[in-house]
């Protein structure tokens, strides 16, 4: 191995680490959503832990899916418009399409999972879901923002 290598795999072996450190941590706020909001009786840490990978691995084909399409709007190009007002708003909406999917795919399969209602499921992502939509209105404003002023 040359002295970047090792580097790139120390980086590797640490984010690991820390993404299932993060995991652990989110399965204790979803766990302790469900429980306290939600009322679930069937939630437990270690099913709530089970259900924050079996979203995550769901969210990311979403998330493939959801840049594969912005790509097929978009297109690659050296066109300056490319990214400007012009496709702004069809990508704009086609994101918020592929999070209220996300949200409806996470409730969904939440809802099997704990053998729960819709609405106990609902109210178990309740935070999450303010969170992720924040962020989504985040990412929103930064892609209006800065699209024009690409080129």
């Amino acid at each position: 191995m040359n002295y970047g290598t090792e580097y790139m795999v120390l980086f590797i072996f640490i984010y690991i680490i820390f993404y299932v450190a993060f995991s652990a941590l989110c399965a204790v706020i979803l766990w302790g959503c469900a429980r306290g909001i939600g009322k679930v009786e069937n939630a437990t840490y270690l099913n709530s832990w089970g259900l924050f990978w079996i979203l995550t691995v769901l969210q990311i084909l979403i998330g493939i899916l959801q840049w594969f399409f912005t790509y097929l709007i978009i297109g690659y190009s050296y066109n300056p418009y490319a990214y400007g007002m012009y496709n702004s708003g069809s990508v704009i909406f086609l994101w918020i399409i592929f999070y209220i999917v996300s949200v409806l795919v996470a409730l969904s399969i939440s809802k099997t999972f704990w053998k729960c209602t819709f609405k106990q499921s609902f109210m178990a992502h309740l935070v999450p879901m303010i969170i992720y939509f924040s962020l989504m209105f985040i990412g929103i404003l930064f892609w209006v923002t800065v699209a024009g002023d690409m080129y």
